[in-house]
């Protein structure tokens, strides 16, 4: 082989290879370019994906704000009825004559575990303070003023009243209970809930 065959032949080779190399250099970049595309997209979702995570948060916290309020106001309507089946029960033993106020350790027998005439029960918790805690003794003495106007009860708080009849005769009573904010626990109208034989 002569000497330009040889140089013939290495330039005829080497447009070739550059071809190749220009291929594989073209097929680098373009992967590149859509690892950075794809990178980029990436980032754009997790923004987006972050923006909805934070709208839903801020749209749901009344929510979860209101959950906690409902559950402990759940709780609290669960010792005024635990207060009230006592009250009752009482009642019922007494001759329709409640008790004179919620420190009556008569009345404490007629709570869960209690055994009348001489073992109280045990005081329903307090869902806030998490303490158990006895009813405390109420200053209400009309049941409709009472739902009409909710006023301030007590976080967590259960609260009994006694009503006497015109003889002075405790034929009635009250129950309310104060929420999270301690404000009467109320119904879904505004109402004060009031237990009552009212």
């Amino acid at each position: 082989m002569s000497d330009s065959e040889i140089n013939d032949d290495q330039s005829s080779q080497s447009p070739k290879l550059n071809g190749a190399n220009e291929g594989v250099d073209n097929s680098r970049s373009c992967w590149a370019k859509a690892k950075r595309v794809a990178f980029k997209g990436l980032t754009f979702m997790a923004w987006i994906g972050l923006a909805m995570i934070i709208f839903l948060g801020i749209s749901l916290l009344p929510e979860l704000a209101g959950g906690k309020a409902a559950g402990v106001a759940g709780k609290v309507k669960g010792n005024m009825y635990v207060c009230q089946s006592a009250v009752e029960t009482f009642g019922k033993a007494h001759s329709g004559n409640y008790p004179l106020d919620s420190n009556d350790r008569a009345l404490r027998c007629y709570f869960p575990g209690g055994h009348v005439p001489d073992i109280e029960g045990e005081a329903p918790v307090n869902p806030i303070s998490k303490l158990p805690e006895w009813p405390v003794v109420g200053t209400v003495h009309n049941v409709t003023d009472a739902r009409n106007h909710p006023s301030f009860v007590g976080k967590g708080v259960v609260e009994y009243s006694v009503i006497f009849d015109t003889r002075h005769n405790p034929i009635s009573y009250a129950i309310r209970a104060g929420g999270l904010d301690g404000q009467a626990v109320q119904w879904p109208t505004g109402k004060a809930l009031v237990l009552s034989n009212q």
